[in-house]
């Protein structure tokens, strides 16, 4: 046999070459590679990791979206506090039962259903009234997006109104359940958000 460096054998002196054929039989040494265990040790590793990213991600998602509806919502509740000071008199709601996606308080009187083409409706903003075309003041651009239920505005006097939008997408948001005891008395979804009065 050869001696050559390599690895030693174990109770020997002499260095074994693991290419060294000795008698026709050859000796390799494999090292490349992973072997079946390791991957799948790495896969299920990523699939838990999987598993507690995803619901994160698509929750921050509906988080966003709740957040984006809950701002058109302070908006809307800002442009009606701009009609107020104009008319002293909230928007009336359309004759029949309370809870209607729309109100009266648009076209040059501000008392035209807004968000429906009239003659003499500003027609390319939602809620707009004045002047002679109707859009002297721009409460607000355009309706919120909102979800399944849509809008609905309450109303009990001029003095006061309460408009909710069914739909969040996160049912334990903190901020809708205060918002529903804030505008208390009016019937609303349990995935309601809701601007009023104060």
């Amino acid at each position: 046999m050869k001696r050559k460096k390599g690895i030693t054998l174990s109770g020997s002196t002499e260095q074994f070459d693991p290419e060294l054929t000795a008698e026709g039989i050859t000796v390799e040494v494999l090292s490349k590679g992973f072997t079946l265990i390791e991957l799948l040790v790495v896969i299920a590793i990523m699939a838990v990791l999987m598993a507690v990213v995803l619901p994160n991600y698509l929750g921050a998602r509906e988080r966003a979206q709740d957040a984006k509806l809950k701002g058109e919502m302070n908006q809307l509740k800002s442009a009606l506090r701009m009609y107020y000071n104009d008319y002293q008199r909230y928007p009336a709601p359309i004759i029949g039962p309370q809870g209607q996606w729309t109100f009266l308080g648009c076209g040059t009187d501000g008392a035209h259903v807004c968000g429906i083409s009239e003659s003499d409706v500003c027609t390319n903003f939602w809620f707009a009234s004045g002047g002679a075309d109707g859009c002297s003041s721009i409460y607000m651009k355009k309706v919120p997006a909102g979800g399944s239920g849509g809008l609905k505005y309450y109303q009990t006097n001029s003095d006061n109104f309460a408009v909710c939008i069914d739909g969040l997408k996160n049912a334990s948001d903190p901020d809708a359940l205060t918002s529903r005891t804030q505008c208390a008395g009016y019937e609303f979804g349990s995935l309601a958000y809701c601007v009023c009065s104060d």
